[in-house]
């Protein structure tokens, strides 16, 4: 069905048509089986709309709010109970807190520079003079910072 038909077809139940209108209506839902189905159904929301209870109106508003009002102030108060203290929400505080504690910590530990501890120099470690029996070898002598011991090298090319 076409939109210019459901509009006609609205007016026409509405009772807003004109003669000629009415009369183009008519002959719409004697020709057209969908069209008269379509009338049906709003005709039947038409009534279920009827059939929906009534809304309150101001009055009966205005009266249940003061029955209310009344219940509410002439009603004896209620012993206090005493306050629940709810231990969740305290103990997830201080699960954040402790994190926060340990995040603290670990930066304080892991993330700032730390001096490495100096190794003792030993006067036993230092070599000045290494002999071999190979001829022509050439011995190297250094230090090693780090560790502090003392690595001699002995190269076996003849030097030159």
């Amino acid at each position: 069905m076409k939109d210019s038909d459901a509009e006609l077809l609205t007016r026409y139940f509405d009772g807003e048509c004109p003669p000629t209108e009415k009369a183009a209506a008519e002959h719409l839902l004697r020709e057209d089986p969908d069209a008269a189905e379509w009338l049906a159904k709003m005709a039947e929301q038409q009534q279920q709309w009827r059939e929906l209870p009534s809304v309150l109106s101001e009055d009966d508003i205005t009266s249940d709010w003061q029955s209310l009002q009344a219940r509410l102030f002439t009603a004896e108060p209620e012993t206090e109970q005493p306050k629940v203290i709810n231990w969740m929400a305290w103990s997830r505080y201080w699960t954040w807190g402790a994190a926060a504690a340990v995040f603290a910590l670990a930066s304080v530990i892991f993330l700032f520079p730390r001096s490495e501890p100096s190794l003792p120099r030993s006067p036993y470690n230092a070599v000045d003079l290494v002999e071999t029996d190979l001829e022509g070898a050439t011995p190297i002598v250094y230090v090693d910072k780090l560790s502090g011991w003392s690595v001699v090298w002995v190269d076996e090319s003849p030097a030159g």
